[in-house]
């Protein structure tokens, strides 16, 4: 009986040491199995949610290699490679030369398709392959498009019309006129730029009214068309705040010549503060004013003649816009037209009124740079009455002293620009008397003196442009 025991037992320990060797060995075969039968993946990252586990996606690898194969051919081999369901429109064409080594399949996808002008879609274990079809989308400007002039102009003319008794006109004819202007048509721009972008199949229809462009095109074209509207926002947004000031100066009789700038830059309160980038030699220069220091520019200045600030405006204008600065009077002249006679009569002469701008017309239009640059497009205007041209006929027209100059120049964002050379002659009455018995009414035509001289005067123009940025608006 004892001997039977000790059998069991050692059988059934012996049954218990094997039970756990192949244990062991399913294990081991199991584990072999899953590394062996592992497809080539490739792992896309999750973001971890706090308290949740970190997982990743993993998406199986494909490598093809044709030449100059069939595209129908190589989605049914895809098909088959990946068991899914390809279903290809009858218009899907071509041959595809590809050597794709690890690709998922969507990259796989794209690399077939796209050269070939197809698209596909996925839903579930169905893909559906077709010619890219033309998509309509609607895109929207903020901002108020309008075709802008900037302008200004000083005008006068005489002259006398033809009589009605069939002679020959007598009189004269004149006419002046100065002009500063600028015209802005963004849409136009907007819509040659869209137009190039556009395949031959698409079509625009743009809406003025509305700021909105509607376009229907190929997804790639319209994907473009959205790059360069933004594009074209983004830069038509931005804002140029431009600082003015208008100087007269009478000159010296030591500067006759116009202001000597070196001189001026040299002075004990400038010296070693302003940053000249120009010659001062030269009409049109650039500096870099500190704060404080266009008091002491005046003080520096008017060592070479009497300065008056004439005006000293602000004005601020869109990129690519044109501004328009006058600090002008409005004169007026008559001009008359001899009006034949409808019933046989006399003719007769009408008068109307003409309007004449004496002063100065300043027409600046900023451009911002990519590299934070401004070109300014400046065309100051100086227009003053000097007197008055009589005809045999007792017409009278204006005679007008122009001063005009056009430049552009480039300056960094806060440079001053410095617009000077414009000089012109005037006469001035100059009174000299007695003391005390000069002011005397009655007698002062014996104790005065009236005397006519000329006085020369040069005009400078200080223009400070800044980009202004979306939150200073």
């Amino acid at each position: 009986m004892k001997l039977c025991l000790r059998k069991a037992l050692f059988n059934g320990q012996k049954v218990k040491e094997m039970d756990m060797k192949n244990r062991g060995l399913i294990f081991f075969v199991f584990f072999m199995a899953i590394v062996c039968a592992a497809p080539e993946t490739s792992a896309e990252k999750v973001s971890i949610t706090p308290g949740l586990q970190s997982t990743s996606i993993k998406e199986k690898l494909y490598t093809l290699s044709f030449r100059k194969a069939d595209i129908q051919e190589i989605l049914t081999v895809l098909s088959r490679k990946t068991e899914l369901n390809i279903i290809v429109d009858p218009d899907v064409k071509g041959d595809v030369t590809v050597d794709l080594k690890g690709v998922t399949l969507t990259k796989a996808l794209d690399c077939l398709l796209t050269p070939l002008g197809l698209e596909y879609k996925r839903e579930a274990n169905f893909i559906w392959v077709s010619p890219v079809k033309m998509q309509t989308r609607r895109f929207t400007l903020n901002y108020l498009i309008t075709k802008r002039v900037g302008s200004g102009a000083v005008s006068a003319s005489t002259g006398e019309g033809g009589r009605g008794d069939g002679e020959d006109p007598v009189g004269m004819e004149a006419a002046i006129r100065v002009e500063a202007s600028d015209t802005a048509d963004l849409w136009k721009e907007i819509d040659e730029g869209l137009k190039s972008i556009s395949s031959k199949q698409g079509r625009l229809v743009i809406n003025k009214m509305s700021c909105s462009i509607v376009a229907t095109d190929f997804p790639q074209n319209l994907a473009r068309m959205s790059e360069f509207l933004k594009t074209v926002e983004d830069s038509a947004q931005r804002q140029v705040m431009i600082k003015a000031n208008i100087i007269e100066v009478v000159l010296s009789d030591e500067y006759q010549m116009g202001i000597d700038w070196s001189a001026v830059f040299n002075h004990d309160g400038l010296k070693g503060t302003i940053t000249q980038t120009l010659r001062a030699d030269t009409e049109v220069f650039k500096i870099k004013l500190l704060d404080g220091d266009f008091s002491l520019l005046l003080d520096a200045m008017s060592e070479q003649g009497k300065t008056v600030v004439l005006s000293s405006p602000k004005i601020s204008t869109l990129n690519n816009q044109p501004a328009v600065i006058k600090v002008a009077t409005e004169d007026v002249y008559w001009d008359r037209n001899i009006v034949d006679s409808t019933a046989g009569g006399n003719p007769w002469a009408v008068s109307s009124p003409r309007w004449i701008t004496v002063g100065i017309l300043l027409k600046v239009t900023p451009q911002i740079g990519s590299d934070g640059l401004i070109i300014m497009d400046i065309h100051p205007n100086v227009t003053n009455k000097v007197g008055e041209s009589e005809s045999p006929e007792g017409d009278k027209a204006p005679i007008l002293n122009v001063r005009e100059t056009s430049t552009v120049v480039r300056v960094r964002d806060g440079q001053t620009i410095i617009i000077a050379g414009l000089l012109n002659e005037r006469k001035k009455d100059e009174v000299t008397s007695v003391p005390f018995l000069g002011k005397v009414p009655f007698l002062s035509f014996f104790f005065s003196k009236t005397e006519q001289k000329n006085e020369k005067t040069e005009l400078i123009i200080m223009l400070t442009p800044k980009v202004v940025v979306k939150n200073e608006i």
